[in-house]
Parts: structure tokens; C-alpha cells; sequence
């Protein structure tokens, strides 16, 4: 049986997608990355194979009789959509999407006004290295249409965020999976299991990254009826200037009680700090800091999001307890559920309906 082909990056999701396909389909799967061979930081247990892009390219019909799939983990440069324009029509290619990649692809806010006036317009066009000599002829960048018309089937980190893209490109004909990164028990909640929200502190945001819409977010939680003690808020990454301004806007209207994360943690300081947490606000538009929102949702934290984004949908929709900015601003929030929410986690995350899905995708690539 032909193997199939995964397009990876040194990146942190990749030992758990390599462990839950490895289970579903033992010694049938290659990670590689287009590239020149180092040292990997993220990965760590994964096998991965490095092959030159030029030598990849040039040499792809011998490489393409290998494969009855092609998964693409990631679009993350024009190259990897001009190679995926050259697939077989006889090879099915599925896009497990992460977000930074298919954002670029609908014409939808990222920023709230105030965060909008610092960062200015959101880059949408993935960047274009220096061309290659020996690939100087070919079409770079893709035509985005052009690429999508080879992709068969499309994996959103959310379902809803599936519809969102079919809007913009009603035509296409790609399907929709349902895959995710990471299992509950191996990967979200490990070290975590028996933990519970036990403090009255809330955590703003995942990092500094713009798309949390900090300078916004500091004016919506003055608002807040909500009785907490201190903002926690980790900017470990991300933006410096967006750093720097929240931090000098949170010192000013919350004072002590505004705590910045600017260093990465040890992991018991991690622990006491998200067990510390009530409330978790992410002030985003669009899918960001998932694996935060898990596992906070895991502990008993009231996670509060914008009604605009996917996210809140995403777990209304399946009777997972979040709340909405004008509920924090009653302070209307009922008690939670923790053990439906746990049971509702666990059939999105949980270790066995991973592997359920991972299964229906290979599946969906054998037909």
C-alpha cells in the first residue's frame, strides 16, 4: 500500500500529529519538510526527512508515485502552492489549515479600532522568497483559485470557519474534514488532570500578539461587573510594540492589579498561574489561542470571547459554556457545568475521537 505524504514545519503540533497518524496508519506515513537539513527545535520526536525544494520539485513525478495522499500541514510560502498545482489528479490532497494560512484568504477584521490604529493593515500575502534559478520560469505567486482547485478536502481548525471560506469561494468544489491537533489527555491536560480553577484572577489574552486586541480589550474590562484581583496577562511572544503599549496602558488604568507575563514560566509557575484564573478573556476577532481556551474551559475557567468570533459559535453550538463581553459586562454568569463541559471537550479532544478522525481522514484519501 502507497504511503502518504505529510508537508510539515518545525513547529510544536507535529510530534502529537505524528504520534495519532503513526497509530491510525503504523509505518504508512513520511514527514518532511522542504528544506535544508538542521537541527529541529520544536519537533522532538517525530521522523522527519528533510528534502531540498528545488530537488523535491524536478524531481516530484518520482517522488508523487510514492503517495495516494498528500497532506499539507500548513500553507506557509508560495512554493508549497505551486508544488500542490503539480499533484496527480489520481492524489488526493487534504489542507489541514492553522489559521495564519487561510485567514489571508477572506476579507474579514482582524483588529479592533485601537489595536487597528497601531498595527495598521494586516499583511495578506504569504511572503515570496527570492526566487529560485532553477525554478525561475515558473508562476510564483499561485493565482490562490488556482491552488485551491487542486485541494480536495479542507481542514479548518473550526467547522464554522469552513463556511466562512466557502463564502468567499462559493465555486470551489474542496470538502470539509474535521481534524484537530493535539489529544485532551496526551497534549492539553497532561499535568493537569486533577486541577481546578481555585483562585479569582483573570487572564487577558495568550500573548502579544495583536490579534488579541489588548488596548481594546483593557477598555472592555473596565466595564466588567465581574469581581476578580488581578489581570494576569502573558506576553511572553508576540509584537513588541504591541507589548509595550498594553503594558503601559494596563500599569495606568489597573495599576498593580495589571500583571504582564513578559518571561516563559517554569512549568509549576505556569500551573499556579492558569489555576489562579476565574475568568479567561481573549479579545479576538478570529480563532486564536485554542489550546489556551481548552484547557482553561478543563479547569472551570468562564471563558469570555466576542460574539463575532467563530470560536464562540464553535463551542454554543455544541453546549460548551462560554460567555459574551455584554454578559461580563452584567456580570451575568451562571455556575458552570464542569463535568459536561469536561464530557463535551473529550468528544472534540478527547485521545479516542482524534484517532476516530484521523482514521475517517486516511479514509477519505483511499477512495
Amino acid at each position: 500500500m502507497k504511503k502518504v505524504l505529510h508537508l510539515v514545519r518545525d513547529e510544536k503540533f507535529f510530534d502529537s500529529a505524528y504520534r495519532v497518524f503513526e497509530e491510525a496508519f503504523p509505518d504508512k506515513n513520511e514527514f518532511i519538510i522542504l528544506g535544508k537539513n538542521h537541527k529541529l527545535f520544536y519537533i522532538k520526536t517525530a521522523k522527519v526527512r528533510f528534502i531540498r525544494p528545488t530537488i523535491f520539485f524536478l524531481f516530484r513525478s518520482y517522488f508523487f508515485k510514492k503517495y495516494n495522499g498528500i497532506i499539507i500541514h500548513g500553507i506557509h510560502s508560495e512554493f508549497i502552492k505551486l508544488l500542490i498545482t503539480k499533484v496527480p489528479s489520481n492524489i488526493k490532497v487534504v489542507w489541514i489549515g492553522w489559521g495564519f494560512d487561510y485567514f489571508r484568504f477572506w476579507d474579514l477584521k482582524d483588529y479592533k479600532p485601537i489595536t487597528q490604529k497601531l498595527v495598521g493593515d494586516p499583511v495578506r500575502t504569504i511572503l515570496i522568497k527570492k526566487r529560485n534559478i532553477f525554478l525561475k520560469e515558473l508562476e510564483i505567486p499561485v493565482p490562490d483559485e488556482k491552488f485551491l482547485s487542486r485541494v480536495d478536502y479542507f481542514s479548518p481548525v473550526l467547522d464554522v470557519e469552513f463556511h466562512i471560506f466557502k463564502k468567499f469561494f462559493p465555486n470551489l468544489k474542496f470538502e470539509f474534514l474535521d481534524w484537530n491537533y493535539l489529544t485532551l489527555e496526551d497534549d492539553i491536560i497532561k499535568g493537569f488532570e486533577e486541577k481546578f480553577v481555585n483562585g479569582n484572577n483573570l487572564l487577558f489574552g495568550n500573548s502579544a500578539l495583536p490579534l488579541n486586541n489588548h488596548l481594546d480589550g483593557i477598555d472592555l474590562i473596565i466595564n466588567f461587573n465581574l469581581d476578580y484581583d488581578q489581570i494576569l496577562c502573558p506576553l511572553s511572544y508576540g509584537d513588541k510594540t504591541n507589548r509595550k503599549e498594553t503594558i503601559i496602558k494596563g500599569n495606568k488604568i489597573f495599576g498593580n492589579n495589571f500583571i504582564p507575563i513578559t518571561d516563559f514560566l517554569d512549568y509549576n509557575e505556569y500551573v499556579n498561574n492558569l489555576i489562579s484564573c476565574k475568568y479567561f478573556f481573549v479579545n479576538s476577532l478570529r480563532q486564536v489561542a485554542m489550546g489556551n481556551i481548552v484547557l482553561m474551559l478543563y479547569l472551570g475557567s468562564k471563558v469570555i470571547l466576542d460574539k463575532s468570533n467563530p470560536v464562540y459559535e464553535f463551542f454554543i453550538t455544541r453546549g460548551v459554556q462560554v460567555f459574551s463581553i455584554e454578559e461580563a459586562n452584567t456580570g451575568q454568569l451562571p455556575s458552570i457545568d464542569l463535568e459536561n463541559t469536561r464530557s463535551k471537550l473529550k468528544e472534540i479532544w478527547g485521545r479516542t475521537a482524534i484517532l476516530e478522525k484521523t482514521k475517517s481522514l486516511l479514509e477519505a484519501i483511499s477512495k
